[in-house]
């Protein structure tokens, strides 16, 4: 899925809901933005954020090595750095 197809889709699912919730991101070890999982209230942590993009753990731990970063983002944030990478 682009960013541009995932973008589409968040706004037809949230665009109307006040209750917007926190999202996981997932970066490589550049700073870009690579994906995003999930509602925050389904997903506890860091580990279960990063294992739900990343589903074997050898892979897991070698994107930890190389520097990915695994992070939690408000609403207004991820939606940001969504727009800022259709721009690039």
């Amino acid at each position: 899925m682009t960013i541009e197809e995932y973008k589409a889709k968040v706004d037809a699912k949230y665009a109307r809901k006040p209750d917007r919730h926190p999202v996981w991101l997932i970066f490589d070890p550049q700073g870009r933005f690579e994906g995003v999982c999930g509602l925050s209230v389904n997903i506890p942590n860091v580990e279960s954020a990063h294992k739900r993009f990343t589903p074997l753990e050898c892979v897991r731990l070698r994107e930890l090595a190389e520097g990915y970063v695994v992070r939690l983002a408000e609403p207004g944030e991820w939606e940001r750095i969504i727009e800022q990478e259709k721009v690039k």
